[in-house]
This record gives C-alpha cells, structure tokens and sequence, in this order.
C-alpha cells in the first residue's frame, strides 16, 4: 500500500500530541489534539523519518543536531522546523515497541507521578495519558525541550536579523546603480 506523505505530514504535525505503537503489531497510531486518532500501515519510526524528509533532513540528522548542540546521548528529543512548535520526546529508546513520542509543545507543563515507574501527561486539551516513565524521567525530557524550545526561539531571531540586514545591504546597492 502507497501513501502519500509529504503535505500530509508537514500539515498534521502541529496537530500530533502522542505518536505510538499499536501493541503487537508494526503499525503506529497517531494522537491528534482534535480528538482524532488514525492508524499509519508504518512504524512511529518510519513516520519520524518521513516528516523529517518533508522538512529537509532525515531523523539521524535531527538526533544528530541535537546531540551536537545538547550534548544529549540517549532519549533524544527531535523537531523538525524551526518555523514548526512540534518538538518530540520519546519515553523509551527509538527502537523499543512501549515508546510514545509526545509532542511538548501540546503537553502541559505538569508531570504527575502515578508510581515509580509511571507518570501521568496532562495535554492542553485536558486529556491526560499514562506513560511508562519515571516522573523524574518525564520533567527531564520535558526540561530538554524547553531548552530546545529557547535554542529554536533564537536561532529564529538571529535568522530574521541577517535576513533583514541582508535585505538592507541588498537595497542599498540597487540605490547604487
């Protein structure tokens, strides 16, 4: 089965809360904050790698940026834009059948411990999910993302400052001619 992907995927992601997958099976489902839930015939992993590619890069060279600028090895959180809010968290390694990636940007702020090994995210939409993670675990990844978030505020910044002493510098040599 073909799907098309390329729209579709830079539209949704904003949309994403949890991305999954279906126990027992090689498929993922995807949370939407609408309420929305659809079933993709591909792994959260294949999905991450197509988004990826729709905005110019492949996973590994997200995870890459990241561990570059972070200094971060293991649980990686990914974005895919800097235009883009959606910055993801996986709760468990990439490869591990029981990982969520959970979209920061629609999670509240709050991490509540259910008990050693679980915690409970609380989306802006009310609706709460429980993960298996440490709360200790979830308010790092959390922590990691928000100083991503910061990262990306800034480069966004500096990009609209050489832009526009760019646009400058290339009107002041029209007015040259």
């Amino acid at each position: 089965m073909k799907i098309v992907y390329k729209e579709k995927f830079r539209k949704s992601l904003e949309k994403v809360e949890l991305i999954n997958y279906i126990e027992g099976v090689y498929d993922c489902t995807i949370h939407y904050t609408s309420g929305g839930i659809i079933t993709l015939p591909i792994s959260p992993i294949e999905y991450l790698q197509k988004t990826a590619i729709c905005f110019g890069s492949d996973l590994a060279g997200r995870r890459s940026a990241i561990k570059h600028n972070f200094n971060y090895q293991k649980k990686v959180p990914i974005f895919f834009s800097l235009q883009s809010d959606a910055i993801l968290f996986p709760t468990a390694g990439l490869n591990n059948c029981d990982c969520i990636w959970v979209n920061y940007s629609k999670c509240m702020k709050s991490v509540v411990q259910d008990d050693n090994l679980c915690s409970i995210l609380s989306f802006a939409d009310y609706s709460q999910i429980l993960i298996s993670m440490s709360s200790r675990s979830a308010k790092q990844q959390m922590a990691r993302c928000k100083m991503i978030a910061q990262w990306k505020n800034n480069q966004n910044t500096l990009l609209k400052i050489a832009w526009t002493n760019n646009a400058r510098h290339n009107l002041n040599n029209l007015e040259s001619f």
